[in-house]
């Protein structure tokens, strides 16, 4: 397993922005870090473009990164409500034509969606993943086989 931080659109800061926010993914490939982190909630799963950035990084890189994100207001609020309350706002918000300009953006009619037994295999694969994770972590610090 390696591990990944993928940049993402994220929605909801107003009609026609987005706020660019890193996500930690272990996954095999690049290929697969970026599809799990589409059906990650806020991101902007209608957008084929929403994925920005993938890149490979160390365990260290990835933990900091989960520390970061456990942190950011705008990724702890539950409601638009929630985050204003905590006297933030959305000034890092960019465009979303800035973003089809980067990435040379073509309207479509047909949605990013695969179908459900896909996304379903998707998420169960990056839980087991996980899993396994996990039990390597707590096998090499304190020596025992989960």
């Amino acid at each position: 397993m390696k591990y990944y931080i993928v940049t993402a659109a994220c929605g909801h800061v107003g009609r026609g922005r987005y706020v660019a926010i890193d996500f930690p993914v272990v996954a095999e490939t690049s290929g697969e870090a970026s599809k799990i982190c589409r059906y990650i909630p806020r991101v902007k799963h209608g957008n084929k473009d929403a994925i920005i950035k993938v890149r490979e990084v160390t365990r260290r890189e990835y933990r900091l990164q989960q520390q970061v994100n456990d942190m950011n207001p705008y990724l702890q609020a539950r409601n638009k409500r929630e985050f204003l309350a905590s006297g933030k706002n959305y000034d890092d918000s960019r465009s979303i034509s800035e973003l089809k300009k980067e990435s040379n953006w073509k309207p479509r009619n047909d949605k990013v969606y695969e179908s459900r037994e896909q996304k379903t295999k998707w998420k169960l694969d990056s839980f087991n993943s996980y899993n396994k994770l996990i039990a390597q972590e707590v096998e090499y610090e304190t020596g025992f086989a989960m």
